[in-house]
């Protein structure tokens, strides 16, 4: 006689809670609690703004508000002769993601460089930052553009040291973060000289299919990149890289429905196809 098997069942019991809550930063209305299963601390904790749960992150990691890194920025460009820069469409000099988790805070130096007579661009940096772990704290690039106002951002560097132990507490160490944001602007004046030879190379067809082939929205493409799909169809070898860089660039810019986010990424992806300076 067969011998029967009887199905065995187990009940797992998950108790998850908040434990000790960090509350350095409570005036900017985030706390971080850690949280404990099944009464022992994990190796995570939540990230609470506004009473809201904004992400569940290793229990290492360093919280700086989007307001602190405004506010070091403003201090920082004082330091390097900078100014705040504010786009037309908005109210302030930094920019929010559309779940305001992540600041770009912009600034620009006063001195303009002349592009071979064909404009007139200003150089800068953004401190760039999450509370939500998505975004390292960091400094890029950014150039103005005066003829038709329209900015980019460039590179990237992340301020991997930017905490220093203050008494008991932990504070944000000013002298790093000018340090990253004063490399960032040499890299940057870089880009002066590669928007110079911009202007004397034309358009060929590897760029031109490179472009076709990219993740760029064809609605930021000039007309006169024609693509069928991500296959290059035409294009004018009378025009510049420098024509085809503000071309993009400034639709990219001026897109007032577009996400800072998803600007920053197109920014991105259009600087490895023309490449300006070293990320």
């Amino acid at each position: 006689m067969a011998q029967q098997i009887r199905p065995h069942f187990w009940v797992v019991v998950l108790r998850i809670e908040f434990g000790k809550v960090d509350t350095a930063w409570e005036k900017y209305g985030l706390v971080e609690a850690r949280i404990n299963y099944n009464d022992k601390p994990s190796p995570y904790k939540a990230i609470i703004k506004d009473g809201k749960l904004v992400a569940i992150l290793g229990a290492d990691y360093r919280l700086i508000p989007n307001e602190v890194v405004v506010d070091i920025g403003n201090k920082v460009a004082e330091e390097v002769g900078a100014k705040p820069f504010k786009v037309r469409y908005a109210r302030t000099n930094y920019l929010l993601n559309k779940a305001e988790t992540r600041v770009y805070a912009n600034y620009i130096l006063p001195r303009g460089f002349d592009i071979e007579g064909k404009d007139r661009v200003y150089v800068g940096f953004s401190l760039n930052n999450s509370i939500d772990g998505t975004m390292a704290f960091g400094a890029s690039g950014f150039t103005f553009r005066s003829v038709c106002a329209n900015g980019v951002f460039m590179g990237y560097k992340e301020i991997a040291h930017f905490y220093r132990k203050h008494t008991k507490k932990f504070e944000v160490d000013f002298e790093a973060v000018k340090e990253a944001v004063l490399k960032v602007l040499e890299q940057t004046r870089k880009a002066i000289d590669a928007y110079r030879k911009m202007v004397r190379v034309e358009l060929n067809e590897e760029i031109a299919e490179a472009i076709a082939k990219s993740t760029l929205p064809r609605k930021l493409l000039p007309d006169y990149i024609e693509t069928e799909k991500d296959r290059l169809v035409r294009f004018d070898p009378s025009k510049t890289l420098w024509d085809v860089y503000n071309s993009i660039t400034e639709k990219l810019w001026h897109d007032a429905r577009m996400d800072i986010d998803t600007k920053y990424r197109y920014y991105q992806v259009l600087h490895s196809v023309i490449p300006v300076v070293k990320a």
